[in-house]
C-alpha cells in the first residue's frame, strides 16, 4: 500500500490502531532515475553558459541524468546589488 499524503497516511494508521489490525510493513515509494532505474543520486553546482549565477543540479549517481536544478544564487548578495543600483540612481537624480 502506497500512501500519496500525510492525511490519507493518518486516517489509515487511525482505521488500523481503533480497529486493532496489525500491519507487517509500509511500502513507501523510491524516486528512482528515468533513464538507468537507480536509485542514488548527487548534486551538482554548475554555472550555465552566458549567466552570472550558479544552479546545483540534482542527478542520478550512475548515469548523470539531470532530474532537477537548484537555483544557488543567495537573496541577501542580490538585495546588495539591488541596493547599490538605487542607491546611484538616487545620487544621479539629487545631481541634477
Amino acid at each position: 500500500m502506497i500512501f500519496h499524503s500525510y492525511d490519507v497516511f493518518c486516517f489509515f494508521r487511525n482505521y488500523l490502531l481503533t480497529h486493532k489490525i496489525q500491519v507487517i510493513y509500509v511500502v513507501m515509494a523510491t524516486t528512482t532515475c528515468g533513464k538507468c532505474e537507480n536509485t542514488t543520486f548527487e548534486m551538482k553546482e554548475i554555472e550555465p553558459k552566458d549567466s552570472s549565477y550558479k544552479f546545483g543540479v540534482i542527478q542520478c549517481a550512475s548515469c548523470g541524468t539531470p532530474v532537477s536544478t537548484l537555483a544557488l544564487a543567495y537573496i541577501s548578495e542580490r538585495i546588495e546589488e539591488i541596493e547599490k543600483k538605487i542607491d546611484s540612481m538616487g545620487e544621479r537624480l539629487a545631481n541634477s
